[in-house]
């Protein structure tokens, strides 16, 4: 079994029919939902099932989104490769406060694993003229 991160998209090939017919059972307990809506006129409730995967059964193939990323690790029981590779020298960063530096470290792990992050910081708008330091 292998498996490759393209876009937003996680595609997994299976070895045997007997792993994908297990994987499109994963799918609809674990990928799907189902939407139950009302509808007022008839006085009755409609349910729609909302598939967050596809199948291909020519290629042996199982798309999903990549967020769905650590279920299907779980799973599958794949091993994660990085994403992505980030290097840096340490030196380059001496100038990061601790928990600038953790941050920067979560970031990096994150996107090792699935190949996005956010940060969300605080700009500190500071008087003109003025050091941080000073304060």
């Amino acid at each position: 079994m292998r498996y490759m991160f393209r876009g937003n998209y996680l595609d997994i090939w299976l070895d045997s029919e007997e792993q994908y017919r297990r994987a499109l059972y994963f799918g609809e307990a674990h990928l799907s939902y189902t939407v139950r809506r009302y509808l007022p006129r008839e006085n009755t409730f409609t349910e729609e099932v909302v598939r967050r995967y596809w199948g291909y059964p020519d290629s042996l193939k199982l798309r999903t989104f990549r967020g769905l990323w650590p279920r299907v690790k779980r799973f599958f029981g794949l091993e994660p490769r990085p994403y992505c590779e980030v290097d840096f020298d340490e030196r380059e960063v001496r100038f990061l406060r601790d928990y600038q530096l953790d941050a920067l470290y979560h970031i990096l792990a994150q996107m090792e694993e699935c190949g996005c992050a956010s940060l969300q910081a605080a700009t500190g708008n500071l008087p003109r003229g003025e050091d941080c330091r000073s304060i």
